[in-house]
């Protein structure tokens, strides 16, 4: 193999090693996205806000959450959609509560693991001309795992009149 020929096979090496590199730092630089989805099951009893009659609410919770991280040094997010369509509340005497809304919240962690105790909301509208409303609280708290996975532990629930 003559001098020429070898610098340019070095050349091409050096060249082809550059680029790989280069590639694989690109790479570790996209934005990775992790997705947990919950269902979290609700029975809870409580009483009604106008004849104290005892409302008892079945169904889940869905909850889809997203933690973002850009790997560019800025915070990762933490995205939750939370829907409530599939929770029911009933009184013996028949009257129905129906659920019927999703919501979007977003929030910056500090880094991985994260643990965040939040609460959700949802008003129950009743199907009853002239009966009050009840509003359902349930706190839960999240832990995000180093991976960006989710996990969600039921603190407490109650119900208020509104």
């Amino acid at each position: 193999m003559s001098r020429k020929s070898l610098k340019v096979s070095i050349l091409a090496m050096v060249f082809g090693l550059l680029f790989v590199a280069g590639t694989k730092s690109a790479m570790a630089q996209s934005a990775t996205t992790t997705k947990t989805t919950t269902s979290e099951p609700t029975t809870f009893t409580a009483l009604t806000c106008d004849t104290f009659e005892p409302i008892t609410f079945n169904g889940y919770v869905k909850t889809v959450y997203e933690v973002k991280d850009d790997h560019d040094g800025s915070p990762r997010k933490l995205k939750m959609s939370v829907t409530w369509d599939d929770v029911t509340g009933t009184t013996t005497s028949g009257r129905v509560y129906k659920a019927t809304s999703t919501s979007k919240e977003a929030y910056d962690l500090d880094g991985l693991p994260s643990y965040q105790k939040m609460s959700m909301t949802q008003r129950f509208k009743s199907k009853t001309r002239g009966a009050a409303d009840s509003i359902y609280t349930l706190k839960i708290k999240i832990t995000v795992d180093v991976y960006g996975n989710v996990t969600q532990d039921k603190e407490s629930e109650k119900v208020d009149c509104r």
